[in-house]
């Protein structure tokens, strides 16, 4: 590629080996702006070609600089990074397992008897629950007669109350006629002393108890 472009400049003049240049700038500049990558540019030294009129350098090359690592990572990526770790206290080997700790007779034999209890203790539940129901059915029935009984006591003491009641009225009554018959008796006893001697009458009087 560099021996064509030496012939090629050897040929042509020198505005077509910048031209050139400028091709392969704006072409190199075109590919990497969306990266947003930067260049630097260097001379060649051995290769260099010279320009026929004044016989320097005036080709450059450029060549990729370094380009900063973009990062990807979202949000929720970010988060999940910034979440602290949680070690074991006691680091363990992973050779070791449960299994080579553990006898399967033995596991068996203790999970057979756990079983058994687990099984014990369900009947006897069972049991306990069936008397705690008929207990509970004996409470009810002994609740219900009481219940009973206190409704007959009370209705008998509302017909009592009911009677004492009268009664409390009735002595209310004897006390107003009581008063009345003193308040007659002293009218009488006016009218008799108003009369004649001749035609007086005797002496008038209620006698408690008749």
């Amino acid at each position: 590629m560099l021996n064509w472009l030496r012939g090629k400049v050897s040929r042509d003049s020198p505005v077509s080996v910048s031209s050139a240049s400028r091709t392969r700038d704006s072409y190199d500049h075109s590919i990497q702006q969306p990266q947003a990558q930067q260049y630097d540019t260097l001379n060649l030294t051995n290769d260099d070609l010279e320009s026929p009129s004044t016989g320097r350098n005036t080709l450059v090359v450029v060549r990729e600089g370094a380009v900063p690592k973009m990062t990807l990572e979202s949000n929720e990526l970010q988060l999940l990074q910034d979440i602290p770790e949680f070690k074991p206290l006691l680091s363990e080997s992973g050779s070791h397992g449960l299994e080579n700790f553990l006898d399967a007779k033995s596991l068996l034999a203790m999970a057979k008897i756990y079983q058994e209890h687990l099984h014990q203790s369900a009947e006897s539940v069972s049991v306990e629950q069936t008397q705690i129901t008929s207990r509970l059915k004996e409470v009810d029935m002994t609740i219900k007669v009481l219940m009973d009984r206190l409704s007959e006591r009370q209705k008998s003491y509302a017909k009592a109350a009911e009677q004492i009641r009268k009664t409390s009225d009735i002595t209310q009554s004897l006390k107003k006629l009581r008063t009345n018959v003193r308040e007659t008796e002293e009218m009488l006893k006016l009218l008799n002393n108003e009369l004649p001697p001749s035609l007086q009458l005797k002496p008038f009087s209620f006698v408690e108890g008749d």
